[in-house]
């Protein structure tokens, strides 16, 4: 068994070293890719990748990785998988929103054991450990207590690289549960909104599609924070997970009665 303080050292460092990398390109991308429907893919998103995976490949040479571009690296039979996604919302990132973050999340026999979110821009960082609690740098935080939808402010992811039965069910969820909230936003950066609901700038998130690039290290932050995170089917959170739901924990069952 790891040190929990290895793992803190080594996720702190890979996500730093990431995001300073990420700021020096800030604003400076010439070369945008496609991927699958519209979604893209910059040299940046590479760069990136290879700082995290050097840094944990060598500190933990025997354990898996599963990475956003570079896909999956099985080194052994290791319980440990760190999941990564080294640009968390790139369209962002090349249009000059500042919501984009560093994903790194740490699996344990399948269940999230560790996770850092670190949106550079903003200088802010989420991250936890089971068991310890979560924090945005270095103060603990933890989700909303709003009872009510009538309390509560929820985002929900909308792409262009949606297919179009997820964007279709993405309007007929907006039409279902706006008039019952406070409000509704509407942004892509799948990672950095879910570390709002731990820190309970958000009462809860819908996402349509996911994967677990995203989604493996803010699970473990909304967790520790106090909230919930399941499927549409109320099941935890797993690596072949299509949707997501995010919550305080309290209106989770609301807002699965309006998916």
């Amino acid at each position: 068994m790891i040190e929990n303080k290895k793992i803190l050292e080594v996720g702190f460092e890979a996500a730093k070293k990431s995001g300073e990398f990420l700021m020096s390109k800030y604003g400076k991308i010439k070369k945008i890719s496609s991927k699958e429907r519209k979604d893209i893919l910059t040299e940046v998103d590479l760069g990136s990748e290879k700082i995290i995976l050097d840094i944990i490949k060598n500190k933990f040479s025997n354990h898996n990785i599963l990475s956003e571009e570079i896909g999956e690296i099985k080194n052994s039979d290791s319980e440990y998988l760190w999941i990564i996604d080294p640009l968390d919302a790139t369209v962002n990132y090349t249009a000059g929103l500042p919501l984009f973050s560093v994903s790194i999340g740490l699996v344990k026999n399948k269940i999230p054991f560790f996770g850092i979110v670190y949106a550079p821009y903003l200088n802010e960082l989420f991250y936890a450990i089971k068991g310890q609690k979560a924090f945005l740098n270095n103060s603990k935080i933890a989700v909303s207590k709003n009872k009510n939808l009538s309390e509560s402010v929820i985002n929900i992811g909308l792409s262009a690289h949606y297919n179009d039965d997820q964007i279709k069910k993405t309007w007929s969820i907006c039409n279902k549960i706006t008039p019952k909230l406070r409000g509704i936003r509407a942004f892509e950066s799948g990672a950095l909104t879910s570390a709002y609901v731990a820190c309970g700038r958000l009462d809860g998130k819908i996402s349509i599609k996911t994967d677990p690039f995203g989604n493996a290290a803010s699970t473990i932050i909304i967790e520790e924070a106090g909230g919930k995170v399941t499927d549409s089917d109320n099941r935890s959170w797993s690596t072949e997970m299509i949707d997501m739901i995010c919550s305080n924990g309290i209106i989770h069952q609301d807002i699965l009665d309006n998916y």
